[in-house]
């Protein structure tokens, strides 16, 4: 993706990420920041995710407000 001032992530979350809304809260954030991707339960009990949009993308997930 070189040149085209977009980062894509692929993340595996663990802990207490499954029965809290934590794909619901991951859509509507990505929804806010006009990020692409998908979010999956997995059968180990960790969601995995992988976003795409700009490169400032992780500092504008860690700091949405559908996080804290």
């Amino acid at each position: 993706m070189e040149g085209t001032g977009k980062i894509r992530q692929h993340l595996r979350i663990s802990g207490s990420v499954q029965g809290v809304g934590f794909r619901y809260r991951a859509q509507q954030a990505a929804g806010m920041l006009g990020v692409t991707g998908w979010v999956k339960n997995n059968w180990d009990d960790t969601v995995e995710m992988e976003a795409q949009g700009s490169l400032s993308l992780p500092l504008r997930i860690a700091n949405s407000p559908s996080w804290q």
